[in-house]
């Protein structure tokens, strides 16, 4: 699901680690302020209906980064290796602008209303290779298209890089 997107794997794990509550103890001992797992039930996918942060999604990434006391060093090392092997299609949004750096991301998209509009684009990553390592989250909301919403995260995204380059 971090490689690929894959809504069946993302709700298998969704179960697996509890749902909201279980999502909800994590994001409490991981010092996630500002995130609220959705506590829907029936169709769809509750998951992506989670509300956080950009300041949230990069503390998350620093448990990822740093060592720390609730990931092991195997744990962080599996996740950034998926993260950094995410298929091409769907390796957009903080990758621009980086150049030649190695980036570990996840994607998240979804549209909010009637599935064909007001898309929320999400793009997390670790940037590592240029002149400053840094972690980087946007999301977006709005967007008539998904590609609209892409196109507004890539355009930070190489803000960002331009000025940690």
């Amino acid at each position: 699901m971090i490689e690929r997107s894959d809504n069946s794997a993302a709700e298998r794990l969704y179960r697996r680690v509890g749902r909201a509550a279980g999502l909800r103890m994590f994001g409490r001992l991981a010092g996630l302020r500002e995130t609220a797992p959705a506590a829907a039930t029936g169709p769809g996918y509750a998951w992506g209906l989670t509300l956080t942060s950009a300041s949230d999604q990069v503390r998350l990434l620093a448990l990822l980064t740093r060592r720390n006391a609730l990931l092991t060093d195997v744990n962080r090392q599996f996740a950034l290796r998926l993260m950094r092997h995410v298929v091409s299609s769907q390796r957009w949004g903080v990758t621009s602008g980086v150049g030649d750096s190695r980036v570990a991301l996840k994607n998240g998209w979804l549209p909010l209303r009637d599935w064909s509009s007001n898309w929320q684009i999400n793009s997390i990553g670790v940037v590592h290779g240029g002149v400053r390592d840094y972690l980087i989250a946007i999301e977006s909301h709005g967007a008539d298209t998904m590609s609209d919403g892409v196109a507004i995260v890539e355009q930070v995204s190489r803000l960002v890089a331009r000025a940690c380059g």
